[in-house]
């Protein structure tokens, strides 16, 4: 048994906005991304991996500044406030962008957001069963709290293996761990995964809730709105 091993060269958002949200404008983002990119290939970067995304158009800028590089990338955005990433975008505009783009990522995701139940949750919300693209998972090590004047992650080791199981099960092809995550949460992870049978088989957000917390607030009360949406749409139809 072997392992092949891949260097990604991280690479995260600007900070800024761009026009005509903010004054940051989109060539100069894409230079910027395009000399990000640059220094990591040469540093030995086998690809880019552009995560903690929040806008469509700078992914955009930074998939054209990777472009003219000619590396690969991959793509990963946060979602931690009702589903959405900060700038509004949700799961499935994500993914729908992700396979329109000019220079489209080999696999996107998303990663960070208020921990891994959540993480769990924004992949139900991925269209994953169409296999054009692989999909991404890097969740967060449970939460963050401040304790004793530094901030720690409540998630140990085990909740991240039964994270990576059912990251799995909801679809994602490429699974690891963001904020809190240490080489002891990655080995259980890897353990857990050889250990549980890679078998197809149904994930709800009970059982997401049941083995690694409840979601976070405004995420439930999103979902509990679209399921009230639904009766009533098919009660209407009835």
């Amino acid at each position: 048994m072997f392992a092949i091993v891949l260097a990604a060269g991280s690479m995260g958002p600007t900070g800024e906005l761009l026009e005509p949200v903010g004054s940051l404008k989109k060539e100069d983002a894409v230079e910027i991304f395009h000399e990000q990119a640059e220094g990591l290939k040469e540093g030995g970067a086998d690809f880019a991996w552009v995560e903690t995304m929040s806008c469509l158009e700078e992914l955009e800028a930074a998939s054209e500044g990777i472009r003219l590089t000619g590396m690969s990338w991959c793509g990963t955005m946060s979602f931690d406030t009702a589903s959405r990433t900060m700038m509004g975008v949700s799961p499935s505009e994500f993914a729908a962008s992700s396979l329109s783009m000019t220079y489209p990522p080999i696999a996107f995701g998303a990663n960070c957001g208020s921990g891994a139940q959540d993480l769990v949750a924004t992949l139900l919300e991925f269209d994953v069963k169409n296999g054009r693209m692989p999909v991404i998972a890097k969740g967060n090590a449970g939460i963050p709290k401040f304790k004793e004047g530094r901030i720690v992650y409540d998630g140990d080791p085990e909740l991240m293996a039964v994270y990576a199981v059912l990251a799995r099960r909801a679809g994602a092809k490429i699974i690891g761990g963001c904020c809190g995550t240490t080489p002891l949460h990655i080995d259980a992870m890897r353990s857990a995964l050889e250990r549980a049978a890679n078998v197809e088989s149904s994930l709800d957000l009970s059982e997401v809730e049941s083995k690694l917390g409840v979601l976070t607030a405004a995420r439930a009360n999103t979902r509990s709105n679209e399921r009230r949406r639904t009766r009533r749409s098919r009660s209407r139809k009835n």
